[in-house]
């Protein structure tokens, strides 16, 4: 049964207000839904196979606020996890990025600052705070960060009966944290793998990238248009003031050459006129 036959059964059930129909179509939607999840453990199984057996090296930056930026290199260790049960399914993979260990070390002075800086490490669970001082009231005023360890980095997509689709958590791919997407069960095909092996190899990020209206790209674009427009004539208008200005310069430093040419013209005829007169007498 096509995915608009159950979508059109389902609605007819709901006219009806047959809670058995629709609970069967929910349980049918949901076998197709584990069917697909299948599928793409199968497709995961031979992409991280892949990617473990010829590892590329990829490094991946976190900014973390207070203390900056915190590099780790995927350690292709990926490892593929199916779990179906009765009414729910759960697919996930994960793979760990080692700190490297160059990072560099923070000094930190205040004992509000330190623990907020510690606060952030604590809530991913990273090993930092290390070489710390006390004062005279067992406060820490000091602290030295330097990150290391490892990060856990994973996909995990789970569906069950009450909403048969994928709902999909990914923990520490682009930045420290989690985002969350949801896919139907006609989005759920070998482009939509392909999608997410692209995602996780590193390729590009397709996956969370968000697709906007075509009015909004369209208006985006105009707005593009005009600000190089706009940047255009400003470059335009700042060369020909330049110029100007340079124009105005070279003008005035010619004019006090010709004034002070002059100056001296007149200080020499007159000094030519004075020894004429004394010859005459």
């Amino acid at each position: 049964m096509s995915l608009l036959d159950q979508l059109a059964k389902q609605a007819e059930a709901r006219k009806q207000n047959d809670p058995a129909a629709e609970q069967a179509l929910r349980e049918a939607q949901f076998a197709q839904l584990c069917t697909a999840f299948e599928k793409f453990k199968d497709y995961l199984e031979q992409l991280t196979g892949l990617l473990n057996q010829h590892p590329e090296t990829v490094v991946q930056s976190y900014e973390i606020p207070g203390y900056g930026v915190l590099s780790a290199t995927i350690a292709h260790d990926y490892v593929v996890r199916h779990t179906p049960s009765k009414g729910a399914v759960e697919l996930s993979v994960g793979v760990n990025a080692v700190i490297a260990n160059d990072v560099p070390a923070l000094v930190v002075h205040g004992t509000s600052k330190i623990q907020t800086i510690k606060s952030l490490f604590d809530k991913h669970k990273i090993l930092a705070i290390q070489d710390i001082k006390k004062d005279a009231s067992n406060q820490i005023n000091q602290a030295t960060f330097k990150p290391r360890g490892k990060l856990p980095l994973s996909i995990v997509c789970t569906g069950d009966t009450t909403n048969p689709q994928m709902r999909m958590l990914i923990t520490n791919f682009e930045d420290l944290g989690q985002s969350t997407k949801q896919f139907s069960l006609e989005q759920i095909d070998d482009a939509f793998f392909d999608l997410v092996g692209h995602y996780i190899a590193r390729k590009d990020n397709e996956l969370t990238k968000e697709k906007l209206p075509d009015g909004v790209l369209k208006k985006l674009r105009h707005t593009a248009q005009q600000n190089e427009m706009r940047r255009r004539w400003e470059e335009k208008l700042a060369a020909q003031a330049e110029a100007a200005e340079a124009a105005r310069v070279e003008a005035e430093r010619q004019n006090t050459i010709g004034a002070k040419v002059l100056e001296t013209g007149k200080s020499l005829l007159g000094r030519l006129g004075s020894l004429i007169k004394k010859s005459d007498k």
